[in-house]
């Protein structure tokens, strides 16, 4: 007598998971946000190669370009870890102006980006601003001042 074996959607679908996810692929960095300029730094830092898979926009240099999404790209040899992270950009200006496209003021990331030229527009151009860069820099040297726009690095 056959026996036939009913196997569920879901016991073929875990199956298939466990088949192609590489053991260790939840410990990549998390890249989304960073520009692609420091995402493929620290993918480097974790002896990972960072290639772009997807870019829109043509407004910024690929350095500046903001990391949107990132993939693990699946081993090539089943038991092997993935090396190779695949990076989408978003090359759109920060945000929109009546000359160059980007993300609407309106949205969250706009608003993000408006706070932070707004907070770079301080610290360059007023005495506040330059004073409180001075001060954080000899009270915070272990900050990463290549991350605080508008103060001297």
């Amino acid at each position: 007598m056959k026996r036939i074996h009913h196997f569920s959607a879901a016991t073929l679908c875990v199956t298939c998971v466990a088949i192609a996810m590489p053991v260790g692929a939840s410990a990549a960095p998390n890249l989304v946000g960073m520009t692609y300029e420091k995402a493929s730094s620290t993918a480097s830092n974790w002896g990972l190669t960072a290639v772009i898979s997807t870019s829109t926009g043509t407004e910024l240099q690929q350095s500046d370009c903001v990391v949107i999404n990132q993939v693990l790209r699946p081993a090539t040899t089943l038991g092997q870890n993935s090396k190779t992270l695949l990076l989408s950009l978003n090359c759109n200006a920060t945000v929109a102006t009546a000359t160059e496209a980007g993300n609407s003021a309106a949205t969250p990331e706009g608003q993000k980006a408006k706070k932070a030229q707004a907070t770079k527009d301080w610290r360059e151009n007023t005495p506040q601003g330059q004073a409180w860069c001075a001060t954080n820099v000899v009270e915070h040297p272990e900050w990463d001042w290549t991350d605080m726009p508008g103060c001297p690095s």
